[in-house]
């Protein structure tokens, strides 16, 4: 997108003068029509900044929202005589990078140049003298703010030649660009540059041009009384030969197609060439899928089809996505920290080696059904911090261009170099381009390998905006009663044997013949969806890692990841009464917390209430004592965990000891 602000005609005279203040993105203040244009970089608007990093004070004017001077954005302007340019650029500090002028630096060292640094009033300005007629830019060695451009006429008006026509045969390539009154001479190249009068001198048809060369030509004048015309521009675009055969590039399942003939219309088909859909930019897909590729153009030959097996990054196994958008962060300078109040970013952290972030668009994830805002970072290489214990298996990318031109993408991913595929699989999305970037950002997906720490990611060049869908396997925590037990039930698989800190005892839990105890089977994992006793510490919270699978049989304990409640009535739960630690039964308007287990018996009006722990053929913590006699004020169980009114001579628990009565 371009915007023209001041243009100039062949009125002006020596002597003339005209400025303009770029104050804000709405008023700017100019003392002329139609002079100055400005752009940022081709389907691109320009960035206005408000911020202090960007505003100065300038002859009595306060410029608090300027021109924002990023990779892309350029200000230009032609003049029709030599003239006097004064520029000025807003600094953060006295030794800001300087402005370019015409590609040149902007300093005391350059001819007829002179530099005044305010840094009180914070900016630099740059009078250039003797600037020939002609089209001039003003672009920047680093971010800066461009506040205030004047130009005075200091020569005689030149009258502009009229720009050269360039026509070609279709069918053989021969160039021929047309004379101009009162030029010196006509220049052109084909190596996509622009002339200028030190370029080749067109003198005579130029044959064989190869389909697609760009031609560029330029009238020069004597500078006397004529400057340079504008420059011509034509591609050369053959008729009647045949369309190269595209090629199709891959990388994680992103696609891009690419045609070495020009100005082709490229379009590919995944259902083996039942339909077709014109390709734009690269895509995405999630599944292996069988593609075909082809190339057409006017008034040639059709290209063969290409073919290719497109590999996806295969579905991953993990515990929870995380959505790392911005908003979520609180933001400094070159950090951002998952807030407290955002529990799904809570504890994940990026930096950059010296430059801040900010919010950019939001754009739609389709991991989540919805959009998120969007991160902006320059190019440096950004590390994302994960919390301890976390594993990451897989890093998605939902990006956009926010500026930059040219081949665009991530070049770097936690230390693996996919330089090589920016070139042939770029960026496409622009950030102008609403339906490109809110509906369809694209999608880049970098498989890890349990990824535990720091993962690192870095863009080509340009800036883009992001969101980062981190596919993570988190541990899972537990703390231990005061009866030095606890259940688990998790929808994961968990591995027992590498929890910390040690001393940790899992087991799953199977019941006798008569269900009438529990009996406990030490594991060192078990698989998803399996509920365990655990052992330990009592107040020591155990931190135990989730795996993929396990073939450890399950056991009986049921459970679920929400709270349960004891609807049938037939619902046991680990309990400890005196010394007795077993699976109690719980009252019928009694509920469990969420990813504990349980026992679930359906034994009727005779169920016990008590159902002991057993290793083997001992009761867990109740230790065997005889007597002939027992306290009758001591309730007394038998094994079936059935209290007995009147004990005669056997095995029973009393006061949480296994007692034998003789």
């Amino acid at each position: 997108m371009t915007l023209a602000l001041l243009s100039i005609g062949s009125a002006w005279a020596t002597g003339e003068t005209f400025t303009v203040k770029f104050q804000n993105s709405s008023n700017v203040t100019q003392s002329t029509a139609n002079y100055f244009t400005y752009n940022k970089g081709e389907g691109t608007a320009v960035s206005w900044s408000s911020n202090g990093k960007h505003s100065c004070t300038y002859g009595g004017d306060t410029y608090s929202n300027v021109i924002k001077m990023e990779g892309a954005t350029q200000c230009y302007f032609t003049t029709a005589t030599e003239a006097t340019v004064t520029i000025v650029q807003t600094i953060s500090n006295a030794t800001g990078d300087k402005l370019k002028f015409d590609d040149s630096n902007l300093d005391n060292n350059l001819a007829n140049t002179t530099v005044t640094v305010n840094s009180d009033n914070k900016y630099n300005e740059y009078v250039i003298t003797n600037v020939a007629a002609g089209k001039h830019t003003i672009t920047r060695q680093s971010e800066t703010g461009l506040a205030y451009v004047k130009v005075e006429y200091t020569g005689v008006v030149l009258t502009q030649l009229a720009t050269p026509e360039i026509s070609f045969n279709t069918t053989t390539g021969d160039v021929t660009i047309g004379s101009v009154s009162n030029a010196t001479k006509i220049t052109y190249t084909t190596d996509g540059s622009d002339p200028t009068a030190e370029s080749a001198t067109y003198s005579t048809t130029l044959t064989d041009v190869a389909d697609g060369t760009t031609v560029k030509a330029i009238a020069i004048g004597d500078g006397v009384s004529y400057r340079n015309s504008e420059i011509a521009k034509k591609q050369v675009l053959l008729e009647g030969i045949k369309v190269a055969t595209p090629n199709i590039y891959q990388l994680n399942g992103t696609v891009a197609i690419a045609c070495a003939t020009p100005n082709v219309t490229v379009e590919y088909s995944t259902d083996g060439g039942s339909s077709w859909t014109t390709f734009t930019r690269s895509f995405t897909l999630t599944a292996d899928t069988d593609i075909k590729a082809r190339a057409s153009r006017a008034k040639c030959t059709a290209s063969d089809e290409a073919s290719a097996t497109i590999t996806a990054v295969p579905a991953n196994f993990y515990t929870r996505r995380v959505i790392l958008a911005n908003g979520a962060f609180d933001m400094s300078s070159n950090t951002m920290t998952g807030k407290d109040s955002d529990v799904n970013g809570k504890g994940f952290t990026f930096t950059m080696p010296t430059k801040g972030f900010a919010a950019g668009q939001k754009v739609y994830i389709d991991a989540v059904s919805t959009q998120r805002t969007t991160t902006k970072s320059s190019n440096e290489q950004i590390t994302l911090t994960m919390p301890a214990g976390v594993k990451a298996t897989r890093l998605t990318l939902y990006s956009y261009i926010n500026m930059g031109t040219g081949s665009i993408s991530w070049k770097e991913v936690n230390g693996t170099d996919y330089s090589s595929t920016v070139t042939t699989i770029p960026m496409g999305a622009i950030g102008t381009e609403v339906q490109n970037t809110n509906n369809t950002p694209d999608i880049r997906i970098f498989p890890l390998d349990n990824v535990e720490g720091t993962i690192t990611f870095q863009e080509s060049s340009g800036q883009l905006c992001y969101v980062a869908v981190l596919d993570i396997i988190e541990p899972i925590s537990v703390e231990i009663g005061s009866t030095g037990y606890a259940t688990l039930y998790s929808e994961h698989a968990l591995d027992f044997s590498a929890a910390t800190p040690a001393g940790l005892t899992a087991s799953t839990v199977t019941l006798n013949t008569e269900n009438t105890q529990a009996n406990l089977t030490n594991v060192d994992d078990v698989p998803a969806n399996t509920g365990v006793v655990l052992q330990g510490t009592a107040g020591q919270t155990y931190t135990i890692p989730v795996i993929a699978s396990s073939s450890t049989g399950k056991g009986i304990l049921k459970g679920s990841t929400s709270e349960t409640t004891n609807g049938n009535g037939n619902i046991y739960v680990l309990n400890k009464v005196g010394d007795a630690v077993g699976f109690y039964k719980l009252s019928a308007t009694g509920t469990l917390a969420a990813g504990k287990a349980y026992l679930e018996i359906d034994a009727g009006a005779g169920a016990p209430a008590f159902l002991p722990f057993f290793f083997g053929t001992e009761a867990t913590e109740i230790s065997s004592v005889r007597v002939n006699s027992i306290d009758t004020n001591k309730a007394a169980y038998n094994l079936q965990g059935q209290r007995v009114m009147q004990p005669r001579k056997g095995l029973y628990i009393i006061d949480g000891k296994k007692v034998v009565i003789k």
